[in-house]
């Protein structure tokens, strides 16, 4: 287990964590950077990790039992996100707002460009 600190990392604390991760023989390794930082780094060093990378972000903390996990009738619903945002609005509101509306924006233009592309043949 390594929990880098809250800054970006020197070249040389970068290449010690890879090889420190490539020396454990680890086969499979659990990124709980959050998003979209485990993300970023999973691409960074991938090509470098002689494992699979894993990115599972707070779910980790989750099933740790660390933090509380919403109730079943929220995870039924698909509202969990709601539970973890009254958790945690500061830290999650603009990803909820901006990344989320920006996602979904891209999902109807890609949906639109297909339709329209289809028509067109």
């Amino acid at each position: 287990m390594f929990s880098p600190p809250f800054r970006i990392l020197t070249q040389t604390e970068q290449s010690d964590i890879v090889d420190k991760i490539n020396l454990s023989g680890a086969r499979i390794v659990f990124v709980c950077l959050g998003c979209p930082k485990q993300e970023k780094w999973m691409s960074e060093n991938t090509s470098q990790i002689k494992a699979v990378l894993l990115g599972v972000g707070g779910a980790f903390e989750t099933y740790a039992g660390t933090k509380k996990m919403a109730p079943e009738w929220l995870r039924e619903l698909g509202l969990e996100w709601t539970f973890r945002l009254l958790q945690e609005p500061k830290r999650l509101f603009k990803r909820y707002l901006i990344t989320n509306s920006f996602f979904l924006f891209l999902m109807v233009k890609t949906q639109i460009n297909l339709r329209f592309s289809k028509k067109a043949e």
